[in-house]
């Protein structure tokens, strides 16, 4: 089942220019990120000048051969994290995507796991935060 795709959607966004799914995911949590000025008055009231209130979604992957983890990773850092087009199925139709950033700071563990099967030794699992542009 797909549940996160970044890539580059066509001009008319009818397909995928080119697209990488984040694999096996397991678990998303979602953050709203307020972009404002907040302080407190000299009479200790709080107040807010927002701009803007943006979302981040933070994927965790269940255990992935070295080559699966480091296919997603390196197609990621061939795009130099640029800005791309997001997509999570909560969104519905894959047209239906937002401008977003991956995180640098993918967190990549290193675990053994078995699949159908054969033993991995040299497993990785991912921990990848996208933020919306």
């Amino acid at each position: 089942m797909e549940v996160a795709k970044f890539g580059k959607r066509n001009e008319a966004n009818t397909d995928w220019e080119y697209v990488y799914e984040i694999p096996k995911v397991y678990e998303q949590d979602e953050d709203f990120d307020l972009i404002a000025d907040r302080s407190r008055t000299a009479g200790g009231l709080l107040r807010q000048d927002v701009i803007a209130i943006k979302k981040s979604w933070t994927f965790k992957t269940r255990p992935l051969t070295y080559s699966e983890a480091y296919d997603f990773v390196n197609f990621l850092i061939g795009e130099m994290f640029a800005v791309g087009d997001f997509w999570t199925d909560e969104f519905g139709l894959e047209s239906s995507t937002i401008e977003a950033y991956v995180s640098p700071n993918i967190k990549i563990t290193r675990v053994a796991f078995a699949r159908d099967g054969h033993w991995y030794a040299d497993g990785r699992e991912l921990t990848v935060t996208v933020e919306e542009r």
